[in-house]
Formats: structure tokens, C-alpha cells, sequence
């Protein structure tokens, strides 16, 4: 079987790319959802915890410079270099006033109290990748699930 993925072709690159990079986030949400899932198989449970958070770090990365490209800046992202271009606090920077509201009010928390949060998740992709290396993770998946949820919801720029 093969899958292939193929990006919208207009004459704005850019356009392309965030459009493409949205449908990308909503893909990577749909199957956080799904991994995160609890099956009975036989008689154990089964599930994906940590691609489930793997694919909602990655959605909502995705997202964010989906928008950051739609609102014409993708030279700065584009900048970002290693695993910069993976923080959610660095990405959440470059985001308008606007969508940085949404994320905020969206998450339901005080402006301070959602940094934290954020500041907690910011390098979700890169750490759980390999969270075998490590002697123990812990990350708050309700927080990192809702921005994924919103990261594939922004209303449209203005």
C-alpha cells in the first residue's frame, strides 16, 4: 500500500504550505484521539499513551505555523533552527495577538497560568520521541489535548 501526501498547488507557495500544514495538524489530532484510546485485547488492555502524546505535540506545532504562515510569516519560523522549531512557547511567540487569545481564553486559564502550562508541554515532540531514554516522563496530556484541539480550530485570519 502507499500513502502519499500532496500539497495544494496555487501560485502562493505559502498558502500552500499552511494550508497543507493545517489539514497535516488535523490529521495528527485525529490520531492523538484515537491512540489515546483504551482497548481490551484478549484479556489485557491496550493503548497508545505515548504516541498520543507524540501526535498532539506534533498537531499542535503543526497548527501553530499553519497560522503563522497564513498570517505571511514564514521567514521567521523558518529561522528557527534544531529543536527551536519544535517549541510550542517559541511558535506561540510568533503567533498574532489575536490567535494567542484564542489559545489562552480557549484553554480556559489566566494568561500566567496558561504560560506555565504551555511552558510545561513547549517541548513535548522532542522529549517523548524518546521517552525511553528517560527514567521517568510526566506531562499534563488534558492541557496538551485541548491545544491540539484548538491548535486545528483558529477561526479564520482577518
Amino acid at each position: 500500500m502507499r500513502i502519499i501526501s500532496v500539497r495544494p498547488g496555487t501560485s502562493d507557495p505559502d498558502a500552500d504550505e499552511a494550508e497543507h500544514a493545517f489539514a497535516t495538524a488535523i490529521a495528527f489530532q485525529v490520531a492523538s484521539e484515537r491512540a489515546f484510546e483504551t482497548k481490551v485485547v484478549g484479556d489485557k488492555f491496550q493503548s497508545a499513551r505515548v504516541p498520543a502524546v507524540v501526535c498532539a505535540a506534533l498537531s499542535v506545532e503543526l497548527g501553530m505555523k499553519a497560522r503563522i504562515m497564513a498570517d505571511g510569516n514564514r521567514a521567521q519560523y523558518k529561522k528557527l533552527k534544531g529543536t527551536a522549531g519544535h517549541s510550542l512557547v517559541t511558535l506561540f511567540s510568533l503567533l498574532s495577538q489575536d490567535d494567542r487569545n484564542w489559545f489562552i481564553v480557549g484553554s480556559g486559564h489566566e494568561k500566567a497560568e496558561f504560560m506555565e502550562a504551555l511552558s510545561a508541554v513547549s517541548n513535548a515532540f522532542v522529549d517523548w520521541r524518546y521517552v525511553y531514554e528517560q527514567d521517568e516522563r510526566a506531562i499534563n496530556f488534558s492541557f496538551l489535548s485541548k491545544l491540539s484541539e484548538l491548535a486545528t480550530t483558529l477561526p479564520a485570519a482577518s
